[in-house]
């Protein structure tokens, strides 16, 4: 069994005014972070789950955790986000723990409606990871989506293009925003692009934030690339409450 790392420190400002954690939203009267650890709990995968949040929710979270009582043991990881997902995990990784195993990471805002991704990604992960892959990102071919994975014949992660930077395609890979990773692997990456993006006070991205799957080109680079496979079990992901409202409607 592994650990499962959720990734709940975003600001949500595409949520517009609301007055939660975009990850307690409810998504058919069930908030989404509920949904997603009671399918992890579903799965028998994980022994433990490390929820990474803004240090200004602690309240929140506590609550929705006496809310809710998990037959997990679950470490709130607050950490003073805004600068990106990367920089997010990259902080709780400084924070809380040197990473010495794998997990499976998710983001706070998938709509997880099975315990089978779980399940699928970690048996072919652990495959993977005999051949000491660095990541491995369950896939869906879609149109238009909003980042692309971009991989060779063999399924050897190449890159990733954000639609928000003006990297569009009209079809192409999207990733589950579920990965499997080599902790050890992932924090090293992290940390050495941080150390050469971080100048005077902010990254020299586009974006001007440490992008999680930025860390695809990366490893290509160092010739160490993530894999990627088709998924049996594809999810959503919502931005806004327009994103949400569609949500709902096709579930």
């Amino acid at each position: 069994m592994i650990n499962l790392i959720i990734i709940a420190a975003g600001n949500g400002k595409r949520m517009g005014n609301i007055n939660i954690p975009k990850v307690l939203y409810p998504v058919n009267g069930v908030p989404n972070l509920k949904r997603i650890i009671t399918n992890a709990l579903e799965s028998e995968v994980f022994d433990s789950i490390d929820l990474v949040i803004k240090d200004s929710a602690i309240s929140s979270f506590e609550k929705f955790l006496d809310d809710n009582k998990f037959d997990i043991k679950i470490n709130l990881m607050p950490i003073n986000s805004g600068l990106g997902d990367g920089h997010a995990i990259l902080s709780a990784y400084n924070s809380y723990y040197q990473p010495n195993k794998n997990s499976i990471l998710v983001w706070g805002d998938v709509y997880v409606d099975s315990a089978m991704i779980f399940r699928e990604l970690s048996d072919i992960g652990k495959s993977f990871n005999n051949n000491f892959s660095s990541i491995v990102i369950p896939v869906s071919n879609e149109k238009n989506p909003y980042v692309t994975i971009l991989a060779d014949s063999a399924m050897r992660i190449i890159s990733a293009d954000f639609s928000k930077l003006g990297e569009v395609h009209s079809e192409g890979f999207h990733d589950q925003s579920v990965f499997y990773i080599n902790n050890e692997v992932v924090y090293d990456s992290l940390q050495k692009m941080h150390d050469v993006l971080w100048k005077n006070g902010q990254y020299i991205t586009t974006s001007k934030e440490l992008n999680f799957l930025h860390i695809l080109h990366y490893l290509k680079n160092i010739k160490h690339p993530a894999n990627c496979y088709i998924t049996e079990y594809p999810t959503e992901s919502f931005n806004s409450i327009e994103d949400l409202l569609k949500l709902e409607n096709s579930v």
